[in-house]
This record gives structure tokens, sequence and C-alpha cells, in this order.
């Protein structure tokens, strides 16, 4: 016959064996992730001009620049048959400059303050006006409508006579070069007879002037049968 199972039975006053308690494991902290922020961007003020920039801040009253100057105010008048670089002034304008045909002038424009300088020619010009080509007012930068003239040579005393250097050259056809400082300081003018005088020999001569710009300020140049023929 089968055996009945034995039971266990705790003994008197015993309690039963208490089951331990799991504890929850921590939850891992939360992760924290570093993000770059720009800088926020600083706010500049930049002036703005309260008015239209000038073209010109160089720019100067043009009676202050005459005065500077010693000058004379003219307006300038684009003619393109003029060649070589030269302006044209009246007889009247040069004279108040001190200066004779063919010799050097400056002038100044009271805008862009650019500056320029040619050598002149004695025409009939309006006294208020100065005649130069569209070449040589584009390229001293004329703007203004008025410029200041003044005179670029040092200055030159009136004499009934000069010492000058001699040179000869021949088939000049009884001539004597001089420079446009020379013709002005002895009051000639061309065609006009010019006498001279070799201080150690004694020798005399004459011959007619013609100005020459190519001449030097401290030379006259003689026909060379004329310069024999006066010894």
């Amino acid at each position: 016959q089968p055996q009945p199972t034995p039971h266990l039975t705790p003994p008197p006053g015993s309690a039963p064996a208490q089951q331990p308690n799991l504890s929850p494991l921590p939850s891992p902290p939360p992760q924290t992730h570093s993000i770059g922020i720009p800088p926020s961007p600083t706010t500049q003020t930049i002036a703005q001009p309260s008015g239209p920039v000038d073209p010109y801040p160089n720019r100067i009253e043009i009676t202050m620049l005459q005065n500077q100057k010693r000058g004379i105010i003219l307006k300038p008048v684009i003619d393109n048959n003029i060649e070589g670089g030269r302006v044209q002034i009246s007889e009247g304008v040069i004279q108040q400059l001190g200066l004779g045909q063919g010799m050097l002038i400056g002038w100044e424009d009271p805008l862009t303050r650019a500056m320029g300088s040619a050598r002149i020619d004695a025409r009939n010009v309006a006294p208020n006006e100065i005649k130069m080509s569209s070449d040589t007012y584009e390229d001293t930068n004329v703007k203004s409508e008025q410029i200041v003239i003044f005179s670029t040579e040092p200055p030159i005393e009136k004499a009934s006579e000069l010492m000058l250097e001699v040179d000869s050259q021949p088939n000049l056809m009884g001539y004597a070069l001089i420079s446009p400082r020379t013709q002005y300081a002895l009051s000639t003018k061309q065609d006009d007879i010019l006498a001279f005088e070799d201080e150690l020999t004694g020798a005399v001569g004459a011959a007619k002037v013609e100005v020459m710009e190519a001449t030097p300020d401290n030379a006259i140049i003689i026909d060379s049968e004329v310069l024999e023929a006066s010894g």
C-alpha cells in the first residue's frame, strides 16, 4: 500500500519566514547635454552723415586763394585750336602779371585745388578769360567756373642793358635769338634791332631780335655772319 506523504508543520510558537523586501534600483541621473549658445550680437550705431558728402572737401574761397597766390581771377574757356599745351590771355593780363610773351604762368582751381602751368601767348582774349585746350583743361582737373592764375617766373627787373653769354649759330638770317625773359627785361619785341658790344675787344654789332623759348635766359645766340662782321 502507498505510504502517505508526510506534512511538515512548524513547531508551535514559530513564525513563518518572511520574504526579503527588494529595494528598487536607483534610477540613473538625467544626462545633461551642454549646448553652445552663440553670444548675442552687439548692436553698433553707425553715424550717418547729416547731409550730402562734399565732393570738394579741400575747397577754398577764390578771393582767399587770389590773395595767397597774388594772382588774377579768370574764367577758363576751352578752345581746341590751341596746341602744344599753351594758354592764351590778353596783353593787359600779361602786363598785370609782370610777364612777357612765351613766359610761364601757373593756375589753381579753388574747388579741386589742382594746379597747372603753361607758357602764355598774348591774344585778343577777353580780359577776364583764359583760353586753353580741352586736354589742358581736363589734365589739370579744372572744375570751377573761375580759377586763379599767377606768375611762376622769378621777379624780373627792367634794364637798358644785360650781360649775356654769346654763342653763334649759322643761317639765322641776321637775327639774334633771346629768351622771353630777356625780351621782357630789355623791353624789346620781335624784329627790333638789338645792339651788342664785346667789353674785352670793344667790338660792336647789331642784329634783329627773334624770341626763342629754348634760348637760355643768360645767353644770346647771334648769327655767325653778323658776329664775324662785328669783329
